[in-house]
Formats: structure tokens, C-alpha cells, sequence
């Protein structure tokens, strides 16, 4: 799982997991990303600052789960697990959360073995997220 400081939600993350005796799971088989906090830039290309020589931060984005998790150990660590497949998701995302939406694709990728990802480009304006993109190669 990954979260940041702002607005305190690793702790949340951590504190539910320990109030919900982790899902019924083992505590370790739990590993827990901390998203960097990284400064904001404004629309002009400067620095966004809070205070007198104190950037605004704001976290990193999703994408730096990938880093994270690779400079953390974790694909080792799940692969000593024999894990050789991942389900990432970014939790807000809206679409993805309907009926079995994301059970299906998990269970179409496994039974065929096939790699699936989702990426997204700028957002619309007036869009709540991104526009998701598919790219089909044949091989």
C-alpha cells in the first residue's frame, strides 16, 4: 500500500489496517510505500512556495509507486513469496470500482496469462481523471 504524509494518511492506512487485525492476514505480508512529497510548480513554471523560502509540497503521483516499490525490495520481496503476478490500483480511481470490473480483467489476464496495464493522458477540462488509453500489440 502506498500513501503520504499529507493530510496524515499513512498513519490512517496503518492504524485500519491494525484496527481491522489486517484483513486476516499476517502483518507482513503487508508492505507499506510512503509517496514523496515533491515541490509544486505554478502555472508560470515557478516554484510554488507556502512561506518565504518554503515550497509548497504536494505528493508525488502515482507513478512513483513503481520506483518506490522496485528501490524498497518489493518485487524481490513477492517474488520469494511466488508471487509472478500484481494488481496495482490507484483507489480513486471511479471506473474501475464498478461491479466486477476489476475481478474481470485480474481473471481474464491470469487464465490467459496476459500482461494488461492501464495508462492515461491529460485530463479534459472539467474531468475528474485522465483519459484512459489502449494499446494492443499483436506478438
Amino acid at each position: 500500500m502506498m500513501g503520504s504524509h499529507e493530510k496524515n494518511n499513512i498513519s490512517q492506512l496503518l492504524n485500519l489496517c491494525q484496527e481491522k487485525r489486517w484483513f486476516g492476514r499476517a502483518p507482513d505480508s503487508f508492505q507499506m510505500l510512503v509517496q514523496p512529497l515533491v515541490p509544486q510548480i505554478t502555472e508560470n513554471g515557478d516554484f510554488s512556495l507556502s512561506e518565504f523560502l518554503k515550497f509548497t509540497l504536494k505528493p508525488g503521483g502515482h507513478g512513483a509507486i513503481w520506483k518506490l516499490a522496485k528501490d524498497g525490495g518489493v518485487f524481490e520481496w513477492l517474488k520469494q513469496r511466488g508471487r509472478s503476478k500484481l494488481l496495482l490500483r490507484q483507489i480513486n480511481n471511479p471506473a474501475i470500482g464498478i461491479d466486477e470490473f476489476l475481478l474481470a480483467f485480474v481473471g481474464v489476464g491470469i487464465e490467459k496469462n496476459k500482461a494488461f496495464g492501464f495508462t492515461s493522458c491529460e485530463r479534459l477540462l472539467n474531468s475528474s481523471e485522465g483519459m484512459l488509453v489502449l494499446k494492443e500489440k499483436k506478438m
